[in-house]
């Protein structure tokens, strides 16, 4: 078995609903070539804003939200019947705020100048567990390598949430992502192409216009499954210490939400349709750490915020027998 050549994971996380960008992955996330027994350890850090937000296509600027969230992951790689898989749980935590300006005209006319609403959410997000499988694999590592992935997440409802507040980094709900992978080596360049839907329950405890003098609670929140796909094109500028440079597209569709009542339904948000372009910059900082940051932006939207993105990634890696 070859020593680590290329190490990189899947990672995603239920954080409020935000930050809904095109992209759930990273460039080279399922091409792994680390050997069975291989811990890691990797801490990572994001930080979202918008201050454009859309209704059925329609574009409005009186709602700006930012989204600050680190993610400590700890993980390992198993021979399983001689099947390579990889398993995962993740623990984001953080902050989210929303800053809403409140048009008070229309009860008078001295009130023009708008109000502005806060809400803000601090402490856990969903936690995430994830377990990938190697469905095929050649090349180990080569120039012409490749890798046929399958998978899934389940998202566990932990995270802070109040059904007072617009704004949680919980959902309150259980969720769930079946996922495949594939990725190919041309020489110095890789190409990976991740697709899958994520799957939601209900949510019994959703407030209708929470955070106004017209909230109504007990509603139970209903969302269609979100569709997703992305591509990644990444070229290896130096083969000593892996770095390299990734463009990414990715979009994600559909995920309409309901809120039901009684005999009474309320339409939440329409079908998504949001389309995310990324540039990342990664190396080995050494044979067991690895970085990487990146700028990711949405190109946009139909429902939803449109905005955009900056993270880091540090890596920790335990080689069996060392």
């Amino acid at each position: 078995m070859k020593k680590l050549l290329i190490i990189a994971f899947l990672l995603s996380f239920a954080t409020s609903s935000f930050a809904a960008m095109g992209i759930r992955y990273n460039p080279l996330d399922g091409a792994w070539y680390a050997p069975a027994d291989t811990l890691f350890a990797i801490m990572y850090g994001k930080h979202f804003s918008s201050s454009e937000s859309f209704t059925d296509g329609n574009q409005s600027r009186d709602l700006t939200v930012t989204q600050d969230v680190a993610v400590l992951r700890l993980g390992f790689f198993k021979d399983i019947a001689g099947i390579r898989t990889q398993g995962s749980v993740i623990f984001p935590f953080g902050s989210a705020t929303a800053d809403r300006k409140v048009d008070l005209s229309a009860l008078s006319p001295q009130l023009v100048v708008p109000l502005n609403a806060r809400f803000s959410s601090t402490g856990l997000a969903d936690a995430e567990i994830n377990y990938i499988i190697r469905g095929a694999a050649w090349g180990e590592g080569g120039a012409n390598a490749g890798y046929f992935d399958i998978g899934g997440s389940i998202f566990a409802p932990i995270g802070e949430y109040s059904d007072n507040s617009p704004v949680n980094l919980g959902t309150n709900r259980w969720a769930f992502r079946p996922l495949i992978g594939m990725g190919q080596n041309f020489g110095p360049i890789h190409l990976d192409l991740f697709g899958g839907a994520d799957i939601f329950m209900d949510n019994d405890q959703y407030t209708n216009n929470a955070g106004t003098l017209a909230a109504s609670k007990d509603y139970t929140l209903s969302q269609d499954p979100e569709l997703f796909a992305e591509f990644h094109a990444t070229m290896f500028l130096s083969a000593t210490n892996k770095t390299y440079i990734s463009a990414s597209f990715g979009g994600v569709w559909d995920g309409a939400k309901t809120a039901e009542k009684g005999n009474s339904e309320v339409k939440v948000l329409g079908d998504q349709e949001t389309y995310t372009a990324r540039l990342t910059i990664g190396t080995s900082l050494t044979k067991h750490f690895s970085f990487y940051t990146y700028y990711a932006q949405d190109l946009s939207a139909v429902n939803g915020n449109k905005g955009n993105e900056f993270g880091i990634r540090l890596g920790l890696i335990r080689l069996p027998n060392e």
